[in-house]
């Protein structure tokens, strides 16, 4: 896991985008410290969390659990998405919420590309899975 900000990931540069094209990078694992500001259940059950720090935006994605049959990492991703529902009270609805919590998200890199996401990095780069959330105690 390589730590790094919500900045330094958006200043990468772009990438083709889509689970076709994961380029090299693409199998890395990074954790970000930032304030979760929204976060909703999308069409597909995943949630779409949007992360922000110093101004700088970005998605992370906690799979469906229905959907990581046979993922390397399915016990870690079910784990992260279980800490934030604990965070949040609860299961996820499709209407944005809105946290507000400084917290650690890991991840896997991932490059999307333009869909009317919200949130987006400007080269829309993502943490997709998530295999690690966790609330800090700690403020801004």
């Amino acid at each position: 896991m390589r730590p790094a900000t919500v900045r330094y990931l958006g200043s990468l540069p772009v990438s083709a985008g889509g689970q076709d094209s994961r380029g090299p990078l693409e199998s890395r694992v990074f954790g970000v410290q930032a304030r979760l500001v929204s976060v909703k259940r999308e069409a597909d059950s995943d949630y779409h969390l949007v992360l922000s720090d110093g101004g700088a935006t970005m998605i992370a994605e906690m799979p469906f659990a229905g959907c990581t049959s046979g993922a390397q990492h399915r016990y870690a991703m079910t784990t992260a998405r279980a800490e934030l529902e604990r965070a949040v009270g609860g299961p996820v609805g499709e209407s944005w919420i809105h946290p507000s919590l400084r917290v650690r998200v890991v991840g896997v890199l991932f490059f999307d590309f333009a869909h009317g996401q919200s949130g987006h990095a400007r080269n829309y780069v993502e943490l997709h899975p998530v295999t690690g959330f966790r609330v800090l105690t700690s403020s801004p």
